[in-house]
């Protein structure tokens, strides 16, 4: 729809926070202008005006099927179910974060990079003991699910450091 439809007939037409390539002089078809950037102007973006609202940043380290799952006592499965449906439940940022270093699938190379990755989380959401730990020795509470029934690992370590929010993925509710 070109600019001179009738429905605009008689309307001032306002260009505000544009890149105008061209020079002014060449082609402005604008009433007012206030241009991010022009040939003759360079303004702030008016993004720099807002104040934006701030949601929670998660990381979530899930555990994957692993040799060590105990057989029929692993209950990964359900234990990441759990963590994505907490997830969906509030507005999040949410950072996948694979704390393994042989195979990662988040790009991480290093213990440095994954621990600096989880330090700069407000929460972490945990499936993996590593995940639960990293987040723990940085300062950031950690909300751990072990996903073998009765507890292993994960379960024994937070018991061990006195971490209060861990819970076994038989007996978890969405409540919880």
């Amino acid at each position: 729809m070109s600019v001179s439809a009738p429905i605009f007939c008689g309307c001032r037409l306002v260009g505000l926070n544009l890149t105008m390539a061209e020079s002014l002089d060449a082609w402005n078809p604008f009433d007012l202008l206030l241009e991010r950037d022009s040939p003759q102007n360079s303004r702030p973006d008016i993004t720099f005006l807002a104040s934006p609202e701030r949601v929670p940043i998660v990381g979530v380290a899930l555990v994957d099927r692993q040799s060590e799952d105990k057989g029929e006592r692993a209950m990964y499965r359900t234990a990441n179910a759990a963590i994505r449906r907490l997830v969906e439940t509030r507005e999040t940022a949410v950072v996948p974060i694979d704390t393994r270093l042989d195979a990662n699938r988040t790009g991480l190379r290093t213990p440095a990079e994954v621990a600096s990755l989880i330090a700069n989380m407000d929460v972490v959401l945990t499936t993996r003991l590593h995940g639960m730990v990293l987040a723990l020795s940085n300062g950031v509470p950690a909300v751990a699910v072990d996903a073998i029934a009765g507890g292993s690992k994960v379960k024994r370590q937070a018991e061990a450091v006195r971490w209060p929010v861990v819970f076994t993925a038989e007996a978890l509710s969405d409540e919880e």
